[in-house]
């Protein structure tokens, strides 16, 4: 797949276009530089999720956000909204098997730091993930993009290069392998989340007798763009960037407070 990057010299972000769209700013800081280079046989994504609410759209929704606080700096308030851009962001998906057996000290906790009862437990599972989602860009960060909220992946469909007229592509910078790490640390968490839930009650304490030892294996990996609006604006010299989830509209970011 034959694509233009653009490359800021500022920050190092790197974004995707098809075509001769021109870049005359960094979505992610907003420097106004921004040189051109060609790259070719870019690895292609297996799925993507389309655009689904339109730049109008995404428009109006930061517009509200931005006016209904009244602490944010007015001079930000006006920021070029007409400057966003709809960028696809890379994610690795991970199908990961995992099956641990884990013993549990259930305490219940009464006055005098006294306890109450004092059971144990034995919780021996498997689960089965299926695309568990990891950030593939150093670029992006990771909180504001989980202040996105989630994507439903039931809509993705087969990448067709198509999807990205019009729109830019940010270009990972994490393999599947960088990435493989994260993804289990994920799944360790919401596995030892998921086993503590079945045991805990409201007032008592749970706790690992034996160290754990999980076995797990990663059983495929693909790749996925998703959808985000970007707007990124400077105010007293530091960048600010505002985001909006491409899919369901949720809209998260930082702006500058106003301290008057």
């Amino acid at each position: 797949m034959d694509l233009n990057v653009y490359s800021c010299g500022a920050c190092g972000g790197e974004i995707l276009v098809s075509d001769t769209d021109a870049a005359t700013y960094c979505i992610y800081c907003g420097q106004p530089v921004v040189v051109f280079d060609r790259v070719s046989s870019e690895l292609q994504p297996d799925y993507i999720i389309p655009f689904r609410i339109t730049k109008e759209a995404a428009k109006t929704l930061l517009q509200y956000r931005l006016h209904k606080h009244s602490y944010a700096q007015r001079k930000f308030k006006n920021i070029e909204i007409d400057a966003m851009r709809g960028i696809y962001i890379p994610y690795w998906l991970y199908d990961i098997d995992y099956h641990d057996k884990q013993y549990y000290r259930v305490i219940k906790k009464v006055a005098g730091g006294l306890s109450e009862s004092n059971r144990g437990y034995i919780k021996e599972t498997e689960m089965m993930f299926k695309n568990l989602p990891i950030n593939a860009s150093y670029i992006l960060d990771d909180e504001e993009l989980q202040l996105l909220g989630s994507y439903s992946l039931e809509e993705m469909v087969p990448f067709n290069a198509g999807y990205l007229s019009g729109f830019y592509a940010d270009r990972y910078d994490i393999n599947f392998d960088e990435a493989a790490w994260q993804a289990l640390v994920k799944a360790e968490k919401i596995f030892d989340d998921e086993i503590q839930d079945t045991i805990t009650k409201k007032g008592y304490e749970v706790s690992i007798l034996k160290g754990k030892n999980p076995q797990k294996s990663i059983k495929k990996v693909s790749y996925v763009m998703l959808p985000v609006w970007f707007l990124t604006g400077r105010y007293q010299g530091q960048p600010y960037t505002l985001l909006v989830n491409g899919q369901t509209g949720k809209v998260s970011g930082k702006f500058p407070i106003s301290v008057a």
